[in-house]
């Protein structure tokens, strides 16, 4: 562990608000203002033998005074604004309550910051990717709530590899079917969107299966496209168990409501019926398990658009 120099602190800063530039520019007008109260700053980096800075954490802890609680509105609107820029972001308020979310940074990843801990505090989190470097991510996180006769305020500038990136690029999950015999299904899930493939042999051969939605599946009949639905929903249930998969839990999500959106006409009232019921109970595991709105809001989406 290094502590960054002034000049490396500059050329970070440099480099990053060209990708973020509202909430860097918030950001740095805070940490500038001499009328903010400052308890703690630490920074944190990393770098490899040339020098270049691989991963750092930048973290403030503020309090602001009732008349200050306009900087908590600037630093909301900057969130907004650099939102687009996101491909993961999170809020919660005492209100609504979001997943917990672990951010990690290091050489390693082997240091984490735990964000959504607790219920009473507010969150925002933007997640980034570096547009020069593809297995690296910026994370940029503001925590606020009332203390005392003011707000306590911590900020966050995170930035080092991307967990999501580390290892295989997809994520496999086996269905294994109950009638006994050897053959085994396994849906892929990643950057090319939903794969099926299927194997007769135990697993030893795979055979890609043209039937998912990104191939629009090369037949029409509503039994392929409720094989579909249940590959997807086998593989959401098996996605939620890691609260770290949000793209792949999204990615499936979004598959699911493409496809009941374009063909639950091609379903009976039975089959209809039983994927109801499938998301209903997709649904109730998310919310024991890893709740999130915006899933269980387009869960709600394919529901919907399974008709009456």
């Amino acid at each position: 562990m290094k502590q960054i120099t002034f000049l490396t602190i500059m050329m970070l800063t440099a480099v990053s608000t060209m990708a973020q530039k509202n909430i860097n520019k918030v950001m740095d007008a805070i940490m500038n203002d001499r009328k903010i109260s400052k308890a703690v700053t630490s920074d944190y980096d990393d770098s490899d033998v040339k020098g270049t800075v691989t991963t750092y954490c930048r973290y403030a802890d503020l309090y602001l005074t009732k008349q200050q609680k306009t900087k908590i509105d600037e630093l909301e609107e900057a969130f907004e604004r650099d939102a687009s820029k996101g491909y993961r972001s999170i809020h919660q308020t005492p209100e609504m309550k979001a997943e917990q979310s672990n951010v990690a940074y290091g050489p390693d990843l082997e240091y984490q910051v735990k964000f959504c801990t607790k219920s009473t505090r507010n969150y925002r989190l933007l997640f980034i990717h570096d547009t020069k470097n593809p297995d690296k991510r910026y994370v940029y996180a503001m925590v606020w709530y009332n203390k005392n006769n003011g707000i306590r305020l911590m900020l966050y500038r995170i930035y080092g590899k991307n967990p999501s990136k580390k290892g295989k690029s997809a994520k496999t999950f086996k269905i294994i079917p109950q009638d006994g015999n050897t053959q085994s299904t396994t849906t892929i899930v990643d950057g090319n969107g939903v794969r099926v493939i299927t194997s007769r042999d135990g697993g030893k051969n795979w055979n890609i299966m043209d039937n998912t939605i990104t191939t629009n599946m090369g037949k029409d009949t509503g039994t392929d496209y409720l094989r579909q639905f249940g590959n997807l929903r086998v593989a959401f249930l098996e996605a939620i168990k890691d609260s770290e998969q949000k793209a792949l839990q999204t990615g499936i999500v979004m598959n699911i409501v493409e496809l009941c959106k374009k063909h639950a006409a091609k379903f009976s009232d039975n089959e209809r019926n039983t994927c109801k019921l499938s998301i209903t109970e997709m649904q109730r595991i998310l919310k024991q398990t890893n709740p999130d709105a915006f899933l269980h809001g387009m869960l709600d989406e394919a529901y919907i658009a399974l008709g009456k």
